[in-house]
């Protein structure tokens, strides 16, 4: 049995090398269209309150064509959630410290190690609260409450301190401040909508002054 059919493939081998790469063809599309599909359906899925986080997009209408970007004033997510009973909490993320170039990668330095950083947000000292995160060291709970606190992450920790425990470390920022390593999370999923190595705390943004 198995002779005759190596002798009919020898035979026919062009037909049978078109057909076995066909079929390898088809088993490498079914594959990769399932790790697409489950990349898909999972993204953002590590967030315990999923369901529940909104993200608040700005709609604008400029020469007569309607353009919709996400973002939006800081000064919203605040006025949301006092004029809107269904709005339990926010957290605003921020791209870009006010001297510093945006989308610029940025410059960070502990000792004599300095290595660019481009996934950098200032937030919030609640973001541990709405957005799920496997914290390694320190408390999420008053982690960004300094307004010169900062949360890393385990790439982060480990490029300047190895596997030991960075909390207390300071590290300085290309815009000369200085920013006391309090927590570590670990490395966001690959499909999670927004992924960052560094959280700052927003509690040392400037307020707009009152007119």
């Amino acid at each position: 049995m198995l002779k005759t059919m190596l002798r009919t493939l020898y035979r026919d081998r062009f037909y049978a090398a078109i057909n076995v790469a066909g079929l390898s063809l088809a088993m490498a599309s079914c594959l990769v269209l399932g790790s697409y599909l489950l990349t898909e359906l999972t993204y953002d899925r590590h967030n315990v309150n999923r369901d529940r986080i909104y993200r608040v997009a700005t709609e604008f209408t400029a020469n007569g064509r309607t353009e919709r970007v996400a973002t939006s004033s800081p000064e919203l997510a605040p006025l949301l959630k006092e004029n809107f009973a269904d709005v339990r909490d926010y957290v605003r993320f921020r791209t870009a410290e006010s001297n510093w170039e945006l989308g610029k990668d940025r410059l960070i330095r502990h000792g004599q190690d300095a290595y660019y950083w481009s996934d950098i947000y200032t937030v919030d000292d609640n973001v541990f609260d709405v957005f799920t995160h496997h914290i390694l060291f320190g408390d999420p709970k008053t982690a960004l409450v300094d307004p010169s606190s900062a949360a890393v992450s385990r790439t982060f920790a480990q490029k300047y301190f190895g596997n030991t425990n960075p909390v207390g470390q300071i590290v300085t920022l290309d815009n000369g401040e200085q920013k006391k390593i309090t927590l570590v999370f670990d490395d966001l999923p690959q499909n999670a909508h927004l992924r960052y190595d560094v959280l700052l705390s927003y509690n040392g943004v400037a307020k707009p002054k009152d007119d």
